[in-house]
């Protein structure tokens, strides 16, 4: 059983509004409270966990060049990859498995997002004209990229040496004093909301360079939320990354454990011991735009969908580049002629 999301009036397909946080109806207009979709998104989702071997209603798509697995529901056209502009085929459906637990729906729409994104071009001046073309600007697309949200209770301890200088004088000798303390520690602290990418492919860097997202938006996730959007389907497990967080959760340890100390010096080690651990799959909003250069080079932007925070290398406009930058020198080498013409 396919999941898809209709207008009662007119029969065709509604997308998520991010202006109105409802769906509307692009065709005819009408709009649909979020409430109202995500119910009979449950209600369809239900139907179709009581048949066997039922697919799921999102699909995905395999980009042939790239490998990335774009991820949409069933009524959103994927007919390229966002990422490399490659044509895309239809590979299947979205395993449970792979079933994000939460999303943070999009903030504003497409047209907004160019507004931030000519807002992020404004004062730079060599960027190719090209750029601020209307076209370009129109690839703009919206994918939810995949995170994983770990959240952890553990029980930290530090131990270690501190010490502590005095000085004084005495005669024509300066006396300095130096005491050795064991400083141990110990404490239970928790961890929540420490986010590493699921995606391997190197520009989800992109995504990292536009965190934070607001949390507080977070919401259960729903299918209906892709309508009229993509996703990127997540390639990286919990096994992946669990290490390198607790490596990191670790380095806040003696921060934290010692921030109150009052020591001239305090070296020492940490040690904690993991007491409970959580991983959620969370999507995340981001606009991304590709551009393909005269210099055949692709620039990458990712955009958040939340703040319209934009994080991307600009192309440049050599040519212009050189002539200002002649321009400059020769209006340097008359000054400096006039100078020494007057000095003369």
């Amino acid at each position: 059983m396919s999941l898809s999301f209709k207008c009662k009036s007119c029969g065709a397909y509604i997308e998520f509004n991010p202006n109105s946080s409802n769906f509307l109806c692009q065709y005819c207009g009408a709009e649909y409270s979020e409430e109202e979709v995500i119910a009979r998104s449950a209600e369809q989702e239900a139907q179709s966990a009581t048949q066997t071997q039922s697919p799921s209603g999102e699909v995905i798509y395999q980009c042939s060049s790239c490998g990335a697995e774009i991820v949409t529901d069933e009524t959103t056209s994927a007919t390229h990859c966002y990422y490399c502009k490659s044509p895309v085929v239809l590979t299947g459906k979205l395993s449970a498995a792979y079933k994000p637990d939460r999303v943070i729906p999009f903030r504003f729409d497409k047209q907004q997002a160019q507004a931030h994104f000519k807002r992020f071009l404004s004062g730079k001046r060599y960027i190719p004209k090209d750029f601020f073309s209307r076209s370009p600007l129109e690839e703009l697309t919206g994918v939810y990229y995949p995170y994983w949200d770990a959240d952890y209770q553990v029980d930290a301890s530090f131990q270690g040496t501190g010490t502590k200088v005095s000085s004084t004088v005495s005669g024509n000798y300066r006396i300095t004093t130096t005491s050795f303390f064991r400083v141990v520690r110990r404490g239970k602290i928790r961890f929540d909301n420490v986010f590493r990418s699921a995606l391997r492919k190197n520009q989800s860097q992109l995504a990292d360079g536009i965190h934070p997202f607001d949390q507080s938006e977070e919401k259960p996730y729903s299918p209906a939320y892709l309508a009229g959007f993509l996703a990127e389907r997540r390639d990286v497990d919990v096994s992946d990354i669990q290490s390198d967080v607790e490596h990191e959760i670790n380095d806040y340890i003696k921060p934290l454990l010692t921030q109150d100390a009052n020591y001239a010096t305090l070296s020492g080690d940490t040690d904690m011991q993991v007491n409970s651990r959580s991983f959620s799959y969370v999507m995340m909003p981001t606009w991304v735009f590709t551009y393909r250069g005269i210099d055949k080079e692709t620039y990458y932007f990712s955009m958040n969908g939340q703040s319209g925070k934009t994080c991307g290398k600009l192309p440049i406009n050599k040519g212009k580049l050189f002539l200002h930058s002649a321009l400059l020198a020769l209006g340097g080498a008359i000054l400096a002629l006039l100078g020494g013409a007057f000095l003369w």
